[in-house]
């Protein structure tokens, strides 16, 4: 789960640090689920669904719910566009229900933006406004919570735009910090050396353009440490607000090999591998740096990669111990690349 990877095809649960299992994944007539983590619906749902039994009853004590020993999590992945309106919401909520589902996976976190009450990110620009509007998380954990399900808060990690316009909220992370995005190895050189960085998310959006059968739009570095520190505070924020039975991460990852070569990432790489390294060879990377920004990673290629997933590996640790220090009932799961060759 640490390196660079195309899409997911299940769940694990981080349990104590270790994995424990994987969750079935179906779909409910007339609600608006997606088929398993990094992907986007490709269309409206089939008109028929196998209906499992239920297997989740409600805990008394918390007010929550717990699941009866043995019996498989049975998981709706609801999609952000299912949490625009009050109404959708609830009739989610009853399908899925009534359909035999015991958790749902219930994206709050689209693209850098909350489909929740928080000050941290924008208010997702799908979300109504004016006068008094709603909490989509808040309305979706009362409805469910009073059925005896259980509710996962999905979010996508590092990606923070798709394929279309650019956020236009300027407090919007995109806007605000173009500086913590991940940058390709074509466009580094030249970004190194830029003076100013807030071209860089137009340069980011058209370069995922052009090669959208691969590419998602834009991501954040997650070897920036003020993005660690950021993404830190989104989650912790979050279950300190909300009574959430889990916190998924989708997109916790680069958007491929060929990322990330931005400025601060080339730092900091520099200054982890130094230690590693003898005085003479410091000094002769030192003296090529200034004339080639990529000379450490092309020079060091096995240190870079271990670099690459250990940015990975560290930010899923913190927030991995915070939540638990918060709330130690509060699952914990991420997805993963099912392939070894591709999550290297």
């Amino acid at each position: 789960m640490t390196g660079p990877g195309r899409a997911w095809l299940g769940m694990v649960l981080l349990v104590s640090g270790m994995v424990a299992a994987a969750c079935t994944v179906v779909s409910v007539p007339g609600s608006a689920p997606v088929p398993g983590p990094g992907r986007e619906p490709a269309g409206p749902p089939p008109p028929e669904a196998r209906v499992p039994e239920r297997a989740v009853a409600p805990d008394p004590a918390s007010g929550s719910t717990v699941e009866p020993s043995g019996l498989p999590v049975r998981g709706l992945w609801v999609v952000r566009h299912t949490l625009t309106d009050p109404d959708s919401i609830r009739t989610m909520v009853e399908r899925a229900h009534q359909a035999g589902f015991n958790a749902l996976m219930v994206q709050v976190r689209g693209r850098g933006d909350a489909f929740y009450r928080t000050h941290w990110e924008p208010l997702a620009e799908s979300l109504p406004r004016g006068e008094g509007p709603f909490d989509p998380l808040g309305l979706v954990l009362q409805e469910a919570h009073v059925r005896g399900m259980r509710v996962h808060a999905w979010m996508n990690t590092l990606l923070v735009s798709g394929l279309g316009p650019l956020p236009a909220s300027p407090l919007h992370v995109v806007n605000r910090r173009p500086d913590w995005l991940a940058v390709p190895r074509s466009l580094a050189r030249d970004l190194f050396v830029a003076e100013d960085d807030s071209g860089l998310p137009q340069a980011l959006r058209a370069y995922a353009e052009e090669r959208r059968a691969g590419l998602e739009g834009v991501y954040l570095s997650p070897a920036h440490p003020k993005v660690q520190e950021h993404l830190h505070a989104v989650v912790t924020d979050l279950v300190e607000r909300y009574p959430l039975d889990g916190v998924h991460f989708d997109y916790i990852r680069y958007p491929s090999p060929d990322f990330d070569y931005s400025r601060v990432a080339l730092d900091e790489f520099r200054s982890w591998v130094e230690p590693e390294l003898r005085p003479a060879r410091v000094r002769q990377l030192d003296a090529a740096f200034r004339m080639d920004p990529l000379v450490y990673p092309d020079s060091l290629p096995g240190h870079w990669d271990e670099f690459r997933r250990r940015q990975i590996d560290e930010l899923l640790e913190r927030i991995y111990r915070s939540v638990k220090r918060l709330r130690p009932e509060v699952v914990v799961s991420v997805a993963v690349v099912p392939e070894t060759e591709e999550a290297q």
